[in-house]
């Protein structure tokens, strides 16, 4: 993934907004003189960055459990399918009716919509957070890529997040399905 062009943008315009905010202390010749804040060429934007990062990403079979009230969300281990995860797809596309049930291990809440004072919602703040206790990389990496990457292979912000150990729907006629 890093020799992805898009990538490098990424990385590159997060270390120049780095070094930019560390240098603000300066005047304006010594600003100037040092080439701070001129950016080398255009930030990617989320869509470009997805784009190039979709064929390197893990494609996770994804399923999800909804009711009026809540979403759970979760990935299925392709070898605990009894049939190709490709079949079911070709047989009944994006959704397979009926009432399911899933029995899991909560391991994720929805996120929280608020923003913090500057407008961040604290869902990018709480990644900056986790990133910088890694390292300088995941620091400057987690607002960039984690969100876009998340939003699109990820859990969706509304849904809990499940590890699941039994989904399961009735195959036989009830009360419910007359």
């Amino acid at each position: 993934m890093w020799s992805l062009p898009v990538v490098k943008k990424q990385i590159l315009t997060a270390a120049l907004e780095n070094e930019t905010a560390a240098m603000s202390g300066l005047n304006r010749k010594d600003r100037r003189k040092s080439g701070i804040g001129k950016p080398a060429s255009k930030p990617p934007n989320d869509a470009e960055l997805m784009v190039e990062m979709l064929p390197v990403l893990p494609h996770a079979i994804q399923a999800a459990v909804s009711t009026y009230y809540a979403s759970a969300w979760c990935t299925l281990r392709e070898d605990s399918i009894t049939i190709a995860a490709a079949d079911l797809y070709m047989k009944h596309g994006i959704s397979i009716e009926g009432k399911w049930a899933m029995v899991g291990i909560l391991d994720a809440m929805p996120d929280i919509e608020a923003s913090m004072d500057d407008g961040t919602p604290y869902e990018v703040a709480k990644q900056v957070i986790a990133g910088s206790k890694l390292s300088m990389a995941g620091f400057m990496l987690a607002p960039h890529l984690v969100a876009p990457v998340r939003g699109l292979l990820g859990r969706p912000p509304s849904s809990y997040g499940l590890t699941p150990l039994l989904l399961f729907r009735s195959v036989s006629p009830g009360e419910d399905d007359v």
